[in-house]
């Protein structure tokens, strides 16, 4: 998969749910924004290890949760934040999955706590990964090509 059809992929779910801006990454640049991507969840495509990690910021989770769940001013819990990222992952799996032409049996969302260090995971070689900006809170988005490389970089996964 090349990395303009997974921008393609991944922007077009979130646009179903709000209105997103892809950015074209620059770790220099972007990194900033790293540190406020504290609520991830991921699943792992199984037998072939290959996982889609979405790392997102509070604000952006509120968003999302907000438009799923029709909250209006009603303030999202802990439960829809996770309930709201887990589905996301789950479809933006699912597409690319697909778009991968992957026999492999999908895992239930698993959420990653503490977070990970994502710009480690960034750094990584083989991941495709996008930037998405729902209003100006941060959302990332990677295919990471060795869920142990995750695993490796992540506390408990729930």
């Amino acid at each position: 998969m090349q990395q303009a059809d997974f921008d393609q992929t991944v922007s077009a779910q979130w646009q179903h749910f709000c209105p997103v801006v892809l950015v074209r990454f620059d770790f220099a640049k972007h990194q900033k924004y790293l540190s406020g991507l504290d609520r991830l969840v991921s699943v792992t495509f199984e037998p072939s290890q290959q996982s889609v990690l979405l790392a997102s910021s509070q604000p952006a989770a509120r968003s999302l949760a907000d438009v799923m769940f029709d909250l209006g001013s009603e303030p999202a819990s802990q439960v829809q934040l996770d309930d709201a990222l887990g589905e996301m992952v789950n479809i933006i799996a699912g597409h690319l999955k697909t778009a991968l032409a992957l026999n492999d049996e999908m895992t239930l969302p698993n959420k990653i706590w503490p977070p990970v260090n994502v710009a480690e995971l960034i750094m990584q070689r083989d991941s495709l990964g996008c930037l998405l900006f729902i209003s100006h809170a941060p959302v990332y988005v990677m295919l990471v090509k060795d869920a142990g490389a995750l695993r490796s970089a992540a506390g408990d996964v729930e």
